[in-house]
């Protein structure tokens, strides 16, 4: 077979014509061959659709970010960079696929779910609100019924109402006053008492004191004034003497010690009369002096002489 092929007509500038046959090489023998021999394809109906597999998102972290010259240079965090496996956005295979699959997006969404919960109204019980008047009128009974309705309110409502807590409150505050209120008024009540029964101990000591009214109104408590003779003014300070002796052995306890001291300074002044048989009423009457100063006696008989 000859190589050489007919180019046409040539045109004014040198183009062969459009109707001239185009050159072509020496297989073209096994072309037309080829095309002769090739089976026809199935019917269009044949055709079965390919369902593609669903494009999977997966991230993929960027790569190092740093200075290379630095040695602290540290990585940035990796953003999520979507790639999808699969056929490429608007083949066949993808439309066939969306058909089937659904969507995936490339971005991640978060799906926020939120509960609205709807409060329910406080409602009051029966037992709330004899709590509210109890803890006004008995200020511990009402604490304790408060508390009981909190709970109760608690846990068959899950909450407890404002009349609960409100008798909790003032039944707290009260129930504070009426304890200390209690105490100040026990502690009152037993000092009364004392008081009473130290002036029921203090009766005949008191009746006998009074019983010489210049006893009491004395700087002396009633020390007598010098005799015309020493042996009368030893039988008057004598008198004295006794008369303080018998008052030591009814006086309370309180005021013993000072009423024996009136009777012991008494009894040494006559001592020192007798044996030196030498009057000194002044000395005498100046050391009885000191003796009622420095006792309680007055202010015993003003506190407990009633």
């Amino acid at each position: 077979m000859s190589d050489e092929t007919n180019v046409g007509t040539p045109t004014p500038d040198g183009a062969p014509q459009s109707n001239a046959p185009q050159p072509t090489g020496g297989f073209d023998w096994l072309l037309e061959s080829h095309q002769q021999s090739s089976v026809p394809l199935a019917p269009d109906e044949d055709v079965r659709p390919v369902t593609a597999p669903a494009a999977i998102a997966f991230p993929i972290p960027e790569p190092f970010v740093g200075s290379l010259s630095s040695s602290t240079a540290e990585p940035a965090t990796p953003a999520p960079v979507a790639v999808l496996i699969g056929p490429e956005p608007g083949s066949a295979a993808t439309t066939t696929a969306a058909s089937n699959t659904p969507a995936t997006t490339t971005a991640a969404t978060t799906l926020a779910l939120t509960r609205r919960v709807q409060q329910r109204r406080a409602r009051t019980s029966p037992l709330d609100w004899a709590a509210f008047v109890l803890a006004i009128l008995v200020a511990p009974l009402g604490l304790l019924a408060g508390i009981a309705a909190v709970l109760l309110g608690t846990r068959n409502n899950g909450f407890a109402s404002g009349i609960a807590k409100a008798a909790i409150a003032i039944g707290a505050v009260l129930t504070l006053v009426l304890g200390v209120g209690g105490i100040g008024l026990t502690n009152l009540a037993q000092r009364q008492a004392a008081h009473d029964a130290v002036v029921a101990s203090s009766a005949k000591w008191c009746a006998q004191l009074k019983s010489n009214p210049a006893t009491l109104s004395s700087s002396t408590f009633g020390w007598p004034p010098q005799g015309s003779t020493i042996p009368a003014s030893i039988t008057a300070m004598g008198t004295y003497e006794n008369y303080w002796v018998a008052l030591a052995k009814i006086a309370p306890a309180g005021i013993l010690a000072d009423t024996q001291q009136v009777a012991t300074s008494a009894k040494s002044i006559v001592d020192s009369v007798q044996s030196t048989q030498v009057l000194d009423d002044a000395n005498d009457v100046s050391a009885m002096q000191s003796v009622v100063a420095a006792s309680g006696i007055p202010a015993w008989v003003n506190e407990y002489c009633k």
